[in-house]
């Protein structure tokens, strides 16, 4: 289910709370299934300003699975 909820806040992530999206993001970015992990990596390619989510970008393009890395 978590795949399918980070792909609907892939679509609404520029209208929500950033402070909370950041929380999730956080969370996501550390799952052992890498497709949770590239989910976490595409709502950060959605963002405009992904200065407050410089992190966790960075920890996603060091990534050990490419389809993480590459988004």
């Amino acid at each position: 289910k978590l795949y399918w909820y980070l792909e609907t806040i892939y679509n609404f992530a520029e209208l929500m709370d950033l402070s909370l999206l950041k929380r999730i993001l956080d969370e996501t970015k550390n799952v052992r299934d890498y497709t949770i992990r590239e989910k976490t990596a595409k709502v950060l390619s959605k963002l405009s300003n992904k200065e407050d989510f410089s992190v966790i970008s960075a920890e996603l393009k060091n990534d050990e699975n490419y389809y993480v890395r590459r988004i």
